[in-house]
């Protein structure tokens, strides 16, 4: 029986959202197994509060990439003694601190030259990118295991103290009314991913002219000044920029209340 499982979470925030149907689905495969997630401190709080997950270890954010990271990752995880290992970020790295730390069992997709790394090595779906990169993570543990899940959308689970901190955020703008919204998160680290300003600017527009609704922008502490200036170029009243002024669970309690939502 496997009894400690670590999973080590991809290193963005999008690719973290995308691993939540595999991992809030980890105990159906492994039942009565102890789970604990690997992930960079930065967005550690998508997994928070989550009822699949016993223990969340924080990688500090000097440690996420390069050699020295590898040695970091070997030094935390070799102290849990871990049976079974799912490395979900395809990079040689990833898999190296595994092996390094004595993890038993270490699965994850062939990339990278990391084969040897692994004990159970499964090939990527081709043509590459075939697979929308949630059904990518979820397929992981359906074909390591040999077993048959419903895949279900992804779901980070909010307590009453996230929806209190986001009410509270709201009310700074929006007093005691209940003034409907739409949210945008406008920005990804990748610039490939990424729609663009005057895109966004014309969208902004657009949607408060159509549905008549407020705009709040998120996004992190750098893509604050961007949000700024579309805050200037769409009206200034209607939109309101959050980013780098929430932290990840408040935006994502602000998001559940939301008409609805756009992001890359």
């Amino acid at each position: 029986m496997t009894n400690k499982i670590i999973i080590r979470t991809p290193n963005h925030l999008g690719d973290c959202i995308m691993s939540l149907p595999m991992i809030n689905q980890i105990g159906e495969a492994h039942s009565g197994a102890r789970i604990t997630v690997l992930t960079p401190e930065n967005i550690a709080g998508i997994y928070e509060q989550n009822p699949a997950i016993d223990n969340v270890v924080k990688i500090p954010s000097e440690h996420v990439h390069g050699l020295i990271a590898v040695m970091k990752i070997k030094d935390i995880v070799s102290q849990g003694d871990y049976d079974l290992g799912y490395i979900l970020p395809p990079s040689f790295g990833a898999a190296a601190g595994f092996k390094l730390a004595g993890v038993k069992e270490r699965i994850g997709y062939i990339a990278d030259g990391r084969r040897l790394l692994l004990t159970k090595a499964l090939p990527l779906p081709a043509p590459l990118n075939a697979e929308h990169r949630s059904h990518l993570y979820f397929n992981l543990l359906l074909r390591s295991q040999e077993i048959k899940l419903d895949y279900i959308n992804p779901k980070l689970f909010l307590n009453d103290s996230d929806i209190k901190q986001g009410n509270d955020l709201l009310g700074k703008f929006f007093g005691n009314e209940n003034i409907p919204f739409c949210v945008i998160a406008f920005q990804a680290v990748a610039e490939s991913r990424r729609w663009g300003y005057d895109n966004y600017s014309e969208l902004i527009k657009k949607i408060i002219s159509t549905y008549n609704l407020k705009i709040i922008l998120i996004g992190s502490k750098e893509e604050q000044p961007l949000g700024d200036n579309l805050v200037k170029s769409t009206g200034g009243g209607n939109v309101i920029n959050l980013a780098g002024k929430t932290s990840i669970r408040e935006s994502a309690s602000i998001i559940s209340t939301a008409k609805f939502f756009v992001g890359n």
